[in-house]
């Protein structure tokens, strides 16, 4: 318009007037034109944004010819702001039509004017669209750095709604990088935003929250933690139908089909895909069905149903190749080689190994470490070890930084999670004692045990810094690795400017074009060079690795040097044995002064549970004689290695004790339905700390008694409605009075000298008081402490707790928390009560006793109990303890226990002719529900029975 008025001046005034005149009906009627114009095109982008509402493929179709004309026409009406606008309406439907390169070019158009208008709240809107593009392709790296920047210009926009969004997308991102904790941190974010009052309680609102907490059980299902994924998915699923979200209502039904099937709830979890499926087929989105197949195909390849599993894990590949989904691709490549595994087919690794690179390249810590297990898992099965523990280590390792990096989550959080794992480490350690590799085998199961997340102990600075140790690799693993990452990361390198350079020409040709002259000879350049990258990747893998590990057909035993030299200092007789229990086999590693072999037992590992379950059961039953289940465990733990035990001499055995096999007294198997195993050795529980702090005892014991006598009512410190009673313990003042010499009352005759506090005098503050005390040698005043009280094992270490005399309660977290509570340098820490070794857990991982929680505060020793001892036994015992260690400082505190153990089973330690026919009438009462495994009271071995000896179990420095 400018220019048409410069030119006017030229004219005469008469003509002047004309033009202006004519000009201005020009463009009076121009304008008219053109506020239609945008009016309708204001129209059209309505329509557009009304029919995405309902999320199927034609009302999809549909919106992209709305928003494509309402884009057109407002630009020709030079709205830019509209414009782009629909650019960004066109990129939503086109991504939700799985067209994501489309869509990116859209977002990306739509951005560049945003960015010229300086708009803040479309920019970032966009620039989080394109995040979640490219989030989908696998660019995690991309992702999070739009993220990153659509965070704060929302923020400035104050658009609460896209912060939330926002929030939600860096969550998202950093669960595929395995990165939980900090995912969980932005989920939780981007929830309270959603929640906050300046929010308005809308359908849009509602639906956001839901995709939070969709997106929240996802992250505790990956973290193993089905219980509360189900929670969170239940509570999303009401919102997405009450709002009317379809496809997030098919997302989340395919979610809580995951849990279940998860849980062994296979039934429930079709019918979840099924529906989840329907869904999908109804709004005409097929590509959406990848994930479903793929999930259900999981469900037969569980069932050994391959024929039925590849067809649907081929649709689902293909779906995702179709959208550029690089994760959901390498999720069904890992799928179709475990399925293949099951059929008669020649199994290749070429699926797996194509599944690794892709995942690699996409950034998911979590798929990657998955991967790596399948192809140790793989090789394993094809007979192959070396070429197994050379993926298997990196497997585990990759787990170890995705352990670190939860480190600080809720207790609960941690240990589910290496539930979740578990199975990765104990078939690793299985394939490198396969290949006789101990000391590594020992290395990976130490990672397990010295490093699980207790629930009830707080983690000190160097438990941490072992969370980031590594499975080592030996010299040629060290190459083969260097060489292997070097080519992978070339296909790597090559693949991200190819991506690049396509996404580039993709666009162009949509525009009749294509690209320049240098930028295509680049992207043929890359193409080819990527083509034979893969090429010698795959050949590496395929073949050059597997020549040059597979050349290690021999077992070559790598021996435990260090722990070798240890038993050498600990004394003749004293061996370490190490037991493994993997899904499908008992492995056992018997250490001697000077050489080392394993054993093995094949059975599955829930029919080894049930045998220890019955063992324990029967060792708790005055009427079963535990000795026929005892002889059954006997042959599969310990008939392995039973001669090299012999011909080495064996006296004292020194245990490490895997899964559930911390839940029974190693002492009372029997090795020959008649007799027990402490007849025939010492024992003794290790962990690796106890393992490396196993110096010179000091045998100038003063002990410092500690105990409960009266029956007593505690409120739950976690659940203050809750009010526990806990019965009175009569025994316990005569056990302290027998064992301690109170130093205020110099006539007494108890064995070992110190101080007592017992009921009301057994308070915190006389405890930490105690515990402060030192020698002039700077050693701690006790070096035995005896604590005869009840403990009552919870659900996690703020219910859990040791009953003080007064009434109070430690919990396991005050006493992993304070400062005044150190075992330093303690020798022996003796647990007098119910359950202190015991742990809350079904499948024997160290959810932490109070044992536990002793030796992680630095407690040298620790005498504990398996279960509820009795009354009367139980001072007996401890008495006759001490008093071997009194009477003889040369003997270790593994040979005073089984002194007194085998005292009980001869009859050479009894109670009193009254407590016997008291126990008598109690052995007739009781009897057995099975008379052929009736154990036989004898009146001269009263208290023969593991029921009274066995539960006393010894952890840490035996000497």
């Amino acid at each position: 318009m400018d220019s048409v008025r410069q030119r006017a001046r030229n004219v005469t005034a008469s003509a002047r007037f004309l033009s202006a005149c004519a000009l201005m009906c020009i463009l009076a009627v121009a304008g008219l034109a053109q506020d239609e114009s945008i009016k309708r095109a204001r129209s059209l982008y309505a329509e557009g944004t009304a029919l995405i509402s309902k999320q199927t493929r034609e009302s999809y179709e549909e919106a992209l010819e709305k928003y494509e004309e309402s884009r057109s026409l407002f630009a020709q009406a030079g709205e830019k702001t509209g414009e782009a606008k629909s650019l960004v309406g066109l990129g939503f439907v086109s991504d939700g039509l799985g067209r994501n390169s489309e869509a990116l070019a859209f977002y990306e158009k739509a951005f560049g004017i945003f960015d010229q208008l300086k708009n803040r709240l479309w920019a970032a809107r966009t620039l989080n669209n394109m995040a979640r593009i490219y989030d989908d392709r696998g660019d995690t790296q991309k992702a999070l750095e739009l993220f990153e920047k659509a965070l704060p210009l929302r923020r400035k926009a104050g658009d609460l709604n896209g912060e939330a969004v926002t929030l939600n997308g860096i969550g998202a991102v950093y669960v595929k990088n395995g990165r939980f904790e900090e995912a969980l941190q932005y989920y939780n974010l981007a929830y309270a935003v959603r929640n906050s009052p300046s929010m308005p309680d809308d359908r849009a609102n509602r639906r956001g929250i839901a995709i939070i907490l969709n997106n929240i059980g996802r992250l505790f299902d990956q973290l193993g933690d089905k219980k509360k994924a189900a929670v969170y998915l239940g509570r999303s699923l009401p919102l997405r139908r009450a709002t009317g979200d379809r496809s997030g209502e098919a997302t989340t039904l395919n979610n809580l089909g995951l849990v279940e099937a998860d849980r062994g709830n296979l039934k429930k979890a079709l019918e979840y895909y099924e529906e989840s499926l329907k869904i999908i087929r109804d709004l005409g989105l097929e590509f959406r069905e990848a994930e479903v197949l793929n999930n259900s195909a999981v469900i037969h390849i569980n069932q050994v149903e391959p024929k039925l599993a590849l067809p649907k894990l081929a649709k689902s590949l293909a779906y995702y190749r179709s959208v550029g989904d690089r994760g959901g691709e390498a999720t069904s490549l890992n799928n179709i080689a475990l399925a293949e595994l099951q059929t008669d087919k020649k199994a290749t690794p070429v699926n797996l190994v194509s599944a690794l690179l892709i995942s690699r390249q996409a950034g998911e810590a979590a798929l990657e470490a998955m991967t790596l297990n399948n192809l140790m898992y793989f090789w394993k099965k094809t007979g192959k070890p070396s070429i197994a523990a050379f993926y298997g280590k990196q497997s585990v390792n990759k787990y170890q930084e995705i352990r670190f990096g939860i480190r600080t989550l809720n207790e609960d959080s941690r240990r589910i999670y290496l539930e979740s794992i578990t199975d990765t480490y104990r078939q690793l350690a299985d394939v490198l004692i396969e290949l006789g590799q101990f000391a590594q085998a020992n290395q990976v199961l130490n990672m397990l045990k010295a490093q699980e997340y207790f629930d009830f102990v707080r983690r000190n600075s160097d438990e941490i810094k072992r969370l980031e140790s590594t499975v080592t690799l030996n010299p040629k693993e060290r190459e083969m690795l260097e060489r292997y990452k070097a080519i992978a990361e070339r296909v790597t390198a090559l693949s991200k400017r190819y991506g690049e350079l396509d996404l580039e020409r993709r666009k162009a040709r949509r525009q009749g074009g294509d690209l320049d002259e240098k930028n295509l000879e680049e992207h043929e350049s890359l193409e080819k060079q990527l083509r034979d990258a893969n090429a010698a990747f795959r050949l590496f893998v395929e073949k050059q690795l597997a020549e040059e590990l597979g050349k290690e057909r021999v077992k070559e035993v790598e021996y435990d040097r260090d722990l070798q030299a240890k038993l050498r200092r600990w004394g003749e007789g004293t061996v370490a044995v190490y037991t493994v229990l993997s899904r499908d086999r008992y492995r056992v590693i018997l250490t001697t002064p000077f050489v080392q072999v394993d054993g093995k037992y094949e059975i599955k590992a829930g029919e080894l549970n049930r045998k220890i379950f019955k063992f324990r059961e029967s060792l708790q039953d005055l009427g079963a004689d535990p000795r026929i289940p005892g002889k059954e465990l006997y042959d599969i733990l310990l008939k392995p290695i039973e001669k090299d035990l012999k011909a080495a001499g064996a006296k004292t055995i020194v245990w490490s004790l895997d899964g559930t096999l911390r839940y029974i007294p190693i002492a009372a198997l029997s090795p020959d339905g008649k007799s027990y195993l402490v007849e025939k050795y010492r024992h003794a529980v290790i962990t690796s700390k106890t393992r490396d702090d196993l110096d010179e005892p000091n045998k100038k014991w003063k002990a410092l008694g500690l105990g409960v006598s009266k029956a007593a009512e505690i409120t739950n410190p976690s659940d203050p409605s809750e009010v526990i009673e806990f019965s009175a313990i009569p025994g316990s003042v005569n056990e302290l009075n027998a064992i301690i010499r109170d130093e205020r009352k110099p006539r007494e005759k108890g064995l070992l000298f110190g101080r007592r506090f017992v009921d009301e005098d057994f308070t915190l503050g006389a405890f930490e008081d105690s515990l402060a005390l030192e020698t002039a040698s700077g050693k701690p005043e006790y070096s035995v402490i005896h604590l005869a009280s009840h403990f009552r094992l919870g659900n996690n270490w703020s219910d859990s707790f040791l009953l003080l005399g007064n009434g109070k309660v430690l919990t396991l977290e005050d006493l992993s928390n304070s400062p005044g509570l150190s075992f330093g340098d303690v020798e022996l820490v003796t647990l007098s009560a119910c359950d202190t070794a015991y742990a809350n857990s079904s499948n024997g991982k160290e959810i932490d006793s109070l044992a536990g929680a002793i030796q992680t505060k630095s407690g040298k020793a620790v005498l504990a109990t398996l279960w509820a001892v009795v009354d009367e036994s139980t001072p007996l015992l401890m008495t006759e303890f001490y008093k071997l260690q009194v009477d003889n400082s040369s003997m270790t505190k593994a040979a005073a226990m089984r002194e007194v153990q085998t005292g009980f089973i001869t009859g050479k330690l009894k109670p009193d002719a009254e407590y016997i026919e008291r126990l008598a009438k109690a052995f007739e009462t009781r009897g057995s529900s099975n008379p052929s495994n009736a154990f036989k009271f004898d009146k001269n071995k009263p208290f023969a029975h593991p029921y009274f000896w066995s539960p006393f179990v010894l952890i840490g420095n035996w000497r």
